[in-house]
């Protein structure tokens, strides 16, 4: 019964295409198929620990809330990936000055006081364009995954907490991170935290990598306001190396995020959910 919730709602999501509204690739239009999609989407949702069981066993991951508004959903990430078997660490809280553009001052400044020596590969990082931020991401992402060094990492560490870019203690490192993004946001703050994103990827070690998740699967191209960090994220022809989420808060996309998540050992990189550049519902099954 679980298999056919899954394939249900993959089915529905392939012929629909992303993009439409109702957050599992059902247009507004076709009250019966989106009732089929919600009824499917509740079995998986019942189904979850059953799904998912053992997926994860003994990987360390670490879950990075973008911002304040991402905060309650990264907190059912940590309890959806531990459910999975996963070591879980965090969430760890950022403050939006990451990406505010009022706050370049201060990122100018503790960037120059970094200790690491991380920095990412500026081929691929920086979609924002912000350098010292980019510095700064490669830092964190250094201290999160433990190829800083203890020592640097504990200055870093102490640097960004006591600037209150970061809050709260920091767990033990961890070489997947788990990126969760909020629905939207200002359009270029989203593009800033696409940017993050990349930044700390980039100085994953061997094995390791973010994922970027959202819990939301509504973006409108035509805005000039707002924008799916996810979508900033898919639409940079330069960043290739970070799998993507966009449909978290539906049972498909919590499925969808552990099978990510399991892949990044292996160096898949896939985008799912129904929102611009996604594949398909959910990758398969391993």
């Amino acid at each position: 019964m679980l298999a056919l919730g899954v394939g249900i709602l993959t089915g529905i999501g392939s012929s629909s295409g992303p993009g439409t509204d109702d957050g599992r690739g059902v247009g507004p239009g076709d009250a019966r198929l989106s009732r089929l999609a919600s009824g499917a989407d509740d079995v998986v949702a019942e189904g979850f620990g059953a799904l998912v069981s053992g997926t994860l066993d003994g990987r360390a991951v670490t879950v990075v809330s973008l911002g304040p508004a991402a905060a309650p959903v990264a907190r059912s990430v940590v309890s959806d990936l531990g459910t999975a078997g996963a070591e879980v660490g965090g969430p760890v809280l950022l403050d939006e000055a990451w990406v505010d553009p009022g706050a370049a001052d201060l990122r100018d400044g503790l960037a120059a006081q970094s200790a690491t020596g991380e920095s990412p590969d500026r081929s691929t990082a920086s979609l924002g364009g912000d350098g010292p931020a980019g510095e700064l991401a490669g830092e964190l992402a250094a201290v999160l995954t433990g190829s800083g060094g203890d020592e640097a990492g504990s200055s870093v560490r102490g640097l960004l907490t006591g600037a209150g870019l970061v809050s709260g203690p920091l767990p033990v490192p961890a070489p997947v991170l788990v990126l969760v993004a909020p629905v939207t946001a200002p359009t270029g703050e989203a593009t800033a935290w696409a940017g993050f994103a990349a930044d700390m990827d980039a100085v994953a070690p061997p094995g390791g990598g973010a994922v970027v998740v959202a819990a939301g699967s509504l973006d409108d191209p035509q805005s000039t306001t707002e924008r799916s960090v996810v979508v900033a994220l898919r639409d940079s022809a330069a960043v290739t190396t970070v799998p993507t989420v966009d449909h978290i808060a539906t049972g498909l996309g919590r499925v969808a995020m552990v099978r990510v998540v399991a892949a990044v050992p292996l160096g898949d990189v896939g985008h799912y959910g129904w929102l611009r550049g996604a594949e398909s519902g959910t990758p398969a099954g391993r």
